[in-house]
């Protein structure tokens, strides 16, 4: 990145990748970690979710939903990733510089 200083680091479409729904707090800490460490190490100036509402059994949504077809049940599950994303796009705001990523940078 020296070598192109004006360009910035995007990291785009993540998904943990791994079966099974977690609407748990597990998942949530683990993306909440990494959006950190990539925010603070790696100067990401943008940070992107893979999708948005999933009906698989897999880490890939932040709401989830078991409808496919008409007769389905028609539930909405929020994991607590989306609220995890939904409180770093609220709260950690441009040139914001509180976050550590577990490193002492003092």
């Amino acid at each position: 990145m020296q070598d192109y200083p004006g360009w910035k680091i995007w990291q785009s479409e993540y998904c943990v990748m791994e079966q099974g729904r977690d609407l748990t707090m597990d998942t949530a800490l683990r993306v909440a970690r990494v959006i950190d460490c990539d925010l603070t190490l790696a100067n990401a100036s943008a940070w992107q979710w893979w999708l948005a509402v999933a009906n698989e059994d897999f880490k890939s949504g932040l709401i989830y939903t078991d409808y496919r077809k008409p007769g389905d049940p028609e539930n909405i599950l929020e994991s607590k990733t989306l609220w995890v994303l939904g409180n770093y796009s609220r709260f950690i705001r441009p040139a914001w510089s509180g976050l550590s990523c577990g490193v002492n940078n003092r």
